[in-house]
């Protein structure tokens, strides 16, 4: 065994051997997962999350806080709050994507139009739409802008693709190269820029100070994504825009989360107990208390059975007065229509007439027609005694056709 354990250790090495695995789960939900880990390794406390917590409710402290797309515009206050942020010191990074619509004189968020931001501004785009002299003076003006802070100009490789600008950052005395040309292009209307990269077709990043903040606005930012921050010089020109802030926040979805997502993240322990009561409530409907009862039959009763439950559940509703008051109703009418002198009489006289022609004393006419039932063997009395008036009743009208014949 120790001669096989040296001859294995004598012909096999140990080695290391990468596997491409893909994209995982976290990189391909979060974009800015490769930019959130680079600023963490420089020093950074770097945190990402979907939602727009951060824009509603700004960190406490100050810091740099990119988001990937910002959405449409903030409410009023949450807005004011923002910007008290921004002035404490706080660098917003935003992505313009929204259009400025001339009808509706805005973009649709409302953070950008009071900057004056314009988006889509085209020199080419104006040249093919009018003649020059059609250029707003303003914008030649913008176009011209003296004494540039940092120019861009583009590179192109062998093949003649685009690949970007070439960015002087201030203070930095490298020129940098960063893929900063899209689709969207800025225009900055108010001129309130301090700073900006711009190519042959306009603005490309417009840089804001409110207060002792900074508001920095890309016409893209795709190269902060995962697959672009190691290209290039985007990593450095990230670390550029983070300056000395020691937090960064990145918020990579300003989307509303739905209600089970933003459940768990706001109320865990309320999930998770709910869900714990929801299984002790399926396990509870598994056990039964008591003997279990012994199966019915399925056999069909008899019509006799049906009508001795139906006038049992009759008597235990409303001990069957609404039957007897139904009966003595009918009864009542039938004897004052065979007799219409009875619908004049009152109480007394009516029974001791029908007593005389019955041959039924006065008193249990008046219980069968008026009185109250107190108990079951009443009830059965009052009911037989009814019957005998029907009776009767029908008697009388025999002998009435007859002496009518």
């Amino acid at each position: 065994m120790v001669w096989s354990l040296y001859w294995f250790f004598q012909n096999y090495e140990r080695v290391d051997e990468e596997i491409q695995i893909g994209i995982s789960p976290a990189a391909r939900r979060n974009p800015l997962l490769a930019a959130e880990r680079f600023l963490a390794r420089l020093g950074l406390e770097a945190q990402s999350i979907s939602g727009r917590d951060w824009l509603l409710n700004p960190p406490s402290e100050p810091g740099v806080l990119i988001v990937h797309y910002l959405g449409p515009s903030l409410p009023e206050p949450r807005e004011r709050q923002l910007l008290r942020w921004i002035e404490d010191g706080g660098h917003l990074i935003v992505t313009a994507e929204r259009e400025w619509d001339e009808a509706a004189g805005g973009s649709g968020n409302h953070l950008l139009d009071s900057l004056g931001l314009r988006v889509n501004w085209s020199p080419e785009e104006r040249e093919t739409d009018g003649s020059e002299s059609d250029r707003p003076a303003d914008v030649d003006a913008a176009a011209a802008k003296p004494g540039d802070p940092a120019q861009g100009s583009g590179v192109e490789d062998e093949e003649g693709c685009d690949c970007g600008l070439v960015v002087e950052y201030p203070g930095y005395p490298y020129p940098l190269e960063v893929a900063l040309a899209g689709a969207r292009h800025l225009y900055d209307a108010e001129e309130r820029a301090h700073w900006w990269v711009e190519d042959e077709q306009g603005d490309r990043l417009l840089q804001y100070r409110i207060g002792d903040g900074l508001i920095t606005v890309l016409s893209d930012n795709g190269f902060l994504g995962n697959d672009e921050i190691g290209k290039r010089d985007h990593a450095l020109f990230l670390a550029l825009l983070a300056g000395d802030q020691r937090r960064a926040w990145l918020l990579y979805s300003s989307d509303m989360p739905s209600l089970a997502v933003l459940l768990w993240h706001k109320a865990p322990y309320l999930v998770v107990s709910f869900l714990l009561l929801c299984g002790l409530w399926l396990w509870r409907l598994t056990r039964h208390s008591g003997p279990l009862l012994a199966p019915q039959s399925s056999a069909r009763r008899n019509l006799l059975e049906h009508l001795d439950a139906a006038a049992g559940y009759a008597w235990r509703v409303d001990r069957a007065q609404a039957m007897l008051r139904a009966s003595r109703e009918g009864l009542e009418t039938a004897w004052r229509r065979r007799f219409p002198g009875l619908g004049g009489a009152d109480r007394h006289t009516r029974c001791a007439w029908i007593a005389e022609h019955t041959g039924l004393a006065p008193r249990a006419v008046d219980q069968a027609l008026y009185g109250d039932i107190q108990g079951e063997q009443e009830f059965i009395r009052t009911s037989a005694m009814q019957q005998k008036l029907a009776a009767a009743l029908n008697r009388a009208g025999g002998d009435t056709r007859r002496e009518q014949e």
